[in-house]
Order: structure tokens, then C-alpha cells, then sequence
């Protein structure tokens, strides 16, 4: 799958699963994700900094809300967002060269990308 195609998928994916999401709050954060990610597709924009926020900040993330989760089903769909915006940041950050990457940004790769399509197809056949 080439890169342009990578990235309209995992966009595709955080718009559908944000309606899985119960948690309003959350929803907020996964639509900013996806405005970050139209900015960064139509003008350039450098996103990666206020994407990786989104992934893993102290005071609020995708990741402290995948935490809070004790439903199996939503853990799946969060981790299936945050693969998604995992990837999203990493290319954010490549595009924009820059030298440094946060380490949990760094480990994303071809495999994500991977996983987050086999955990959508799960979540979306009812397996998880």
C-alpha cells in the first residue's frame, strides 16, 4: 500500500470509529486529530507536535483514554485509533524532516499499519 493511500486509510478509520466512542470529551479529541490531519493533506501544515499531543499527553490523550477503558471491545477500537494516529504523526514528523522524534513515535511503522487494519476488520465483524 503506497503512503498517500496509508494515510487516507487511517484518516477513513478515526472518522468511522469516533462514532464508537461514548465519551464526549474523547470524540473532541479524535475529530482535532482528523482537522490536524486535513491541514496537514491541503496546506502543508506541520502537525506532528500537536498530533503526538493528542497521542500521549499527561493531561489528556488517546492513550489516557484507552486506559480508563475496562470493555474490551472499546480498548480494541482505541487501539485501533491510536495506531491510526500513531502512523498519521510519524509521517507528520518525516514529511516536516525532523531530527527529532518522540520514542513511542519512533517504533511506529509497517506493522502498525498492519495491526490497525486487522483490529478495524475485528472490530467491524463483531470478533472483538
Amino acid at each position: 500500500m503506497d503512503d498517500v493511500k496509508s494515510i487516507l486509510l487511517c484518516l477513513d478509520i478515526l472518522e468511522r470509529l469516533k462514532g464508537q466512542i461514548f465519551n464526549r470529551n474523547a470524540v473532541f479529541y479524535i475529530e482535532d486529530a482528523v482537522r490536524l490531519t486535513r491541514q496537514w493533506l491541503n496546506d502543508q501544515a506541520e502537525i506532528a507536535d500537536a498530533m503526538y499531543d493528542l497521542l500521549d499527553s499527561e493531561a489528556q490523550s488517546f492513550t489516557l483514554f484507552q486506559e480508563a477503558e475496562t470493555d474490551a471491545r472499546q480498548i480494541a477500537v482505541w487501539n485501533c485509533i491510536i495506531d491510526a494516529a500513531a502512523y498519521l504523526c510519524r509521517r507528520a514528523y518525516e514529511v516536516q524532516g525532523a531530527k527529532y522524534v518522540p520514542e513511542p513515535v519512533e517504533l511506529v511503522g509497517a506493522d502498525t499499519l498492519e495491526r490497525m487494519k486487522h483490529t478495524y476488520e475485528e472490530i467491524c465483524n463483531g470478533s472483538i
